[in-house]
C-alpha cells in the first residue's frame, strides 16, 4: 500500500520543514496534478497555490507559498484490513479484522453478516474509504493523529 504526504520545505534553504500524511483517492489525485489514469503516483508532484482548494478538506495544515514550497510525495506503507458488520438495517461495526478487532467482534450479535473488507494505512483512510463504500460523503477530522500510518508490530 502506499502512504502520502504533503511535505514542505523552505524555499530560501530548500530543506525539509514538516509533513503531514493525508489520504485522497489516486483518482482524485491524477485529476487535480493533470496526470493519465494508468500513472500510480509515485514520483514528487509541486503544489501550486491554485490547488488549495483540492487539498483543503483532507489537510490540517495552514498553507503559506510565501515560505515554503509544498509537494505530495508517496512512501511503501503497511496497511491494516478493516471489516464492516451488518447486523441490522440500522446496526452496523466497522472494525478491524482479525485478532485487533475481536473485542469490537465480540459485541456482534450472532445474526451479524460479513458485508465489506477494505485495507488503510490510517484511521483516516479507514474511515473515508467506509464513508464513500456508505455513499455518507467524506469523513472528516481535526486530529492529525488520525492521519498517521498505523504502528505495525512486526
Amino acid at each position: 500500500m502506499i502512504q502520502r504526504f504533503v511535505r514542505w520545505y523552505d524555499k530560501e534553504e530548500g530543506s525539509f520543514v514538516g509533513e503531514e500524511p493525508f489520504y485522497l483517492r489516486t483518482e482524485e489525485l491524477q485529476s487535480i496534478f493533470g496526470l493519465a489514469s494508468h500513472n500510480p503516483l509515485f514520483d514528487c508532484y509541486k503544489i501550486e497555490a491554485t490547488m488549495i482548494s483540492e487539498f483543503t478538506r483532507v489537510l490540517l495544515l495552514q498553507f503559506d507559498f510565501e515560505k515554503y514550497d509544498y509537494f505530495v510525495e508517496s512512501e511503501e506503507s503497511q496497511g491494516l484490513v478493516h471489516e464492516l458488520w451488518i447486523e441490522s438495517d440500522i446496526e452496523q461495526t466497522f472494525c478491524l479484522a482479525e485478532e485487533k478487532g475481536n473485542s469490537a467482534k465480540s459485541l456482534l450479535s450472532p445474526k451479524a453478516k460479513l458485508t465489506w473488507t477494505v485495507s488503510a494505512t490510517s484511521h483516516y483512510e479507514a474511515m473515508e474509504k467506509y464513508y464513500q463504500y456508505m455513499g455518507w460523503g467524506h469523513y472528516s477530522s481535526e486530529f492529525l493523529d488520525d492521519r498517521l500510518p498505523y504502528a505495525i508490530e512486526s
